[in-house]
């Protein structure tokens, strides 16, 4: 994995939980991206979820506990690329879901109990209709 990118930034959840969005564009055009939640486990930054193009295509890590390095992941609804844009629609569903979800993230993730099938729906995926 990178470890610089031309854009990167934090934004602080709470106390104990904390997202890192590091982005490289080419005018409008997302290049690559990468969405890490990060939480305060006794006295250490543990990584809960990431979002990121390293493997070619937008993708959600998400890790079982923290002490775990076990993992599940999927892809991001939209994964494509986009002539103009890039990955910019990807890495936008990549950070509704971590705004929308993180409290669950993070809480399963202290638990040990990540439920796969049940937590961190991405806004948009076919699921995502409502009653």
């Amino acid at each position: 994995m990178r470890n610089t990118w031309k854009h990167e930034f934090q934004t602080i959840l709470s106390d104990k939980a904390k997202a890192y969005v590091g982005l490289d564009r080419d005018g409008q055009e997302i290049k690559d991206f990468r969405i890490q939640l990060l939480m305060m486990v006794d006295g250490t930054w543990k990584q809960v979820a990431r979002w990121d193009t390293s493997h070619g295509v937008p993708h959600r890590h998400v890790r079982k506990g923290p002490d775990t390095r076990d993992e599940e992941w999927d892809l991001v609804a939209d994964t494509t690329y986009d002539a103009e844009l890039g990955y910019a629609t990807a890495m936008t569903r990549s950070q509704e879901d971590m705004r929308a979800n993180w409290h669950t993230y993070c809480q399963e993730f202290a638990e040990g109990e990540w439920d796969y099938e049940q937590g961190g729906q991405v806004p948009g995926d076919a699921d995502d209709s409502g009653p």
